[in-house]
C-alpha cells in the first residue's frame, strides 16, 4: 500500500484511488463504515466536500453516502488536484444552501 499522507487530501480529485483505513476511524463524522467498507480495500473518489471543521468524501462505489476523509489514505497513482480547498468549500456551501431550498 502506497501512502502519501496520514489521511487523504481534502481536495483529492475525482478518480483518485483511496484505501479505507479500517473501523477504528469509522466514528469521525460523515457516514459510519458499518459493513459497507472493508479495511484495506481500494475505493474511488467521486467528489469531496470541505466544511469548517471536517471534510467528506463521496465514493463512486457508494454514491449515496458521505464519509469523513480521515478514514482514508491515498493509493495508486497520485492524481493532481483540479480544485483548491477553498473552491471545494465554496461549492459545498452552495450545495447545502440548495438542499435546504428543495
Amino acid at each position: 500500500m502506497q501512502e502519501y499522507e496520514k489521511s487523504m487530501r481534502i481536495n483529492a480529485p475525482k478518480g483518485q484511488k483511496v484505501i479505507f483505513k479500517g473501523p477504528r476511524d469509522g466514528l469521525w463524522g460523515g457516514g459510519h463504515a458499518d459493513d459497507r467498507l472493508l479495511a484495506g480495500k481500494v475505493y474511488t473518489v467521486e467528489k469531496t466536500r470541505v466544511f469548517k471543521s471536517h471534510s467528506e468524501v463521496v465514493l463512486a462505489e457508494l454514491p449515496d453516502t458521505e464519509f469523513n476523509t480521515v478514514m482514508f489514505v491515498e493509493g495508486g497513482e497520485h492524481l493532481e488536484a483540479i480544485s483548491t480547498t477553498r473552491q471545494i468549500y465554496a461549492q459545498g456551501i452552495v450545495e447545502r444552501r440548495n438542499s435546504f431550498k428543495a
